[in-house]
């Protein structure tokens, strides 16, 4: 029972974040860019903090 469970899931993973990315590519890269902004924001913010 524990073996099909095992097996089964890491097969359902990939088709799901075959079909999201197949389906949704240019959310996916509006929200990486998004999220690669917002780290270099708070690094800019960090490094004013640590200069002043």
């Amino acid at each position: 029972m524990d073996g099909t469970i095992y097996d089964r899931h890491p097969r359902n993973h990939e088709t799901l974040l075959e079909e999201l990315w197949s389906r949704r590519p240019p959310q996916i890269l509006i929200g990486g860019g998004l999220m690669i902004l917002a780290s270099l924001f708070t690094i800019g913010q960090m490094l004013v903090d640590f200069s002043s």
